[in-house]
């Protein structure tokens, strides 16, 4: 028998999975496994109905607007031209900020999501009144079933429902945002890709072939934060080319997938499609063994637009700046990405992390973080504009006018105590 999930700890406990790598650690909510309610509110949906509330979902935009304007201090959306509005797409990021990283996907695009996320945004208090009528689709990880929160059939249950769901909305037209990497890390590359983002989209389009639709795509998308930990930070979201998804031609898979049974892709379909999206996305990232090369990356990158006369205006040029050199350091046949684990080997022969101009890059770029310092200070123009200038000059004599008032509303609580 597996064990209950109040039997789930919570926080670091060392499980690993089948690759040897840490299990995500589990929160009070997630620890909270309510199977009884999912598998009651929970069915396969095959209509091209979107299965959030239309009400609920507009006002959920709105919000989701105005927040990412408020949690960034610059906001840059390229490449929506790449994005076709009659086609099912799958939106693919890495997953270094949680909840803003899906948000921030989503906010721009003129697709409507159907989303797919953890058991409990279903099921908790707040977040799950949301998750109901925003049409969430449940899924439960290896992070429970490996702890013995539930069975494997009751699990696959779930998640085939969950999974068919999204790969018909997919078929339908409609969008989904997945993070192929499976959790939410710290990394300054891709870590580990899971298969299952691949084999809801390849069923996608089984199922879009039958029901005679166009079939849907994946767009990587490149999600780059200035300092993701960090409130006001400048975000650049890059919407990519459009990859063309293959359709497997199994007519008895079709079937058993309109008969509402989940049936997986071939496997070598998956991993190839799976490897694909990896080379696709890793240059949309750092793509760095670490975050000191990447910073040093970015101050080369404003180094070498210094020494042509030009500065870099945006966060956006920034990471394009940093990319080129990234690009320009690796040789031809070091090319690809630097995909965690697997580039292990690579570590002392990639020429954009050892090379001298590398090496310095980090000692200087450890000089400049040690007093609040970036490539951006670097420059003559870094220093406060005119404009600046004048602007602390109105406010310092705006404050001076308004003292009097602020000390005699004010000075006599203060003296009071």
């Amino acid at each position: 028998m597996p064990d209950t999930p109040e039997q789930m700890a919570v926080g670091v406990d060392g499980r690993v999975d089948h690759h040897g790598e840490e299990l995500p650690q589990l929160t009070r909510r997630s620890a909270d496994l309510n199977l009884e309610r999912l598998l009651r509110m929970h069915h396969p949906d095959f209509t091209g109905v979107h299965p959030a509330s239309p009400s609920i979902y507009a006002l959920f935009r709105v919000i989701l607007s105005i927040g990412v304007r408020q949690q960034f201090r610059s906001y840059q959306v390229t490449g929506l031209e790449r994005v076709r509005t009659d086609l099912g797409a799958m939106f693919v990021g890495w997953h270094t900020n949680g909840l803003i990283d899906a948000a921030v996907v989503v906010e721009p695009s003129p697709k409507r999501f159907v989303f797919a996320g953890r058991h409990d945004m279903l099921t908790g208090s707040v977040i799950g009144w949301w998750g109901r009528r925003l049409g969430v689709q449940p899924l439960l990880r290896q992070a429970e079933r490996l702890r013995g929160g539930v069975d494997e059939e009751t699990a696959a249950a779930i998640n085939s429902a969950s999974m068919l769901t999204v790969a018909a909305k997919l078929a339908h037209g409609h969008a989904a945002a997945l993070f192929p990497e499976g959790h939410s890390h710290n990394e300054s590359h891709l870590i580990r890709l899971r298969t299952g983002p691949m084999r809801s989209v390849l069923n996608a389009t089984v199922l879009a072939d039958r029901l005679k639709l166009s079939l849907p795509v994946i767009h990587p998308v490149g999600l780059h934060f200035r300092h993701c930990e960090r409130f006001r930070t400048d975000t650049w979201v890059e919407y990519g080319d459009a990859l063309e998804v293959p359709l497997l031609d199994d007519p008895r898979h079709a079937a058993r997938l309109l008969d509402g049974d989940w049936d997986e892709p071939d496997a070598d379909a998956t991993r190839a499609l799976r490897d694909e999206v990896g080379s696709r996305l890793a240059p949309l990232t750092p793509d760095a063994p670490d975050d000191a090369t990447w910073r040093a990356w970015l101050l080369l990158g404003h180094l070498r637009a210094r020494a042509e006369g030009k500065r870099l205006d945006s966060w956006r040029e920034e990471v394009l700046a940093a990319r080129a050199i990234r690009d320009g350091l690796r040789s031809s046949e070091e090319s690809g990405p630097w995909a965690g684990p697997m580039a292990e080997e690579r570590a002392e022969r990639d020429l954009a992390s050892t090379s001298p101009v590398a090496q310095k890059g980090k000692l200087l770029h450890g000089l400049l973080d040690e007093h609040g310092l970036d490539g951006r200070d670097l420059h003559p123009s870094a220093q406060r504009s005119p404009v600046q200038t004048i602007l602390c000059v109105f406010s310092l004599l705006l404050s001076i006018t308004l003292l009097p008032f602020a000390l005699l509303s004010n000075g006599p609580q203060w003296a009071i105590g």
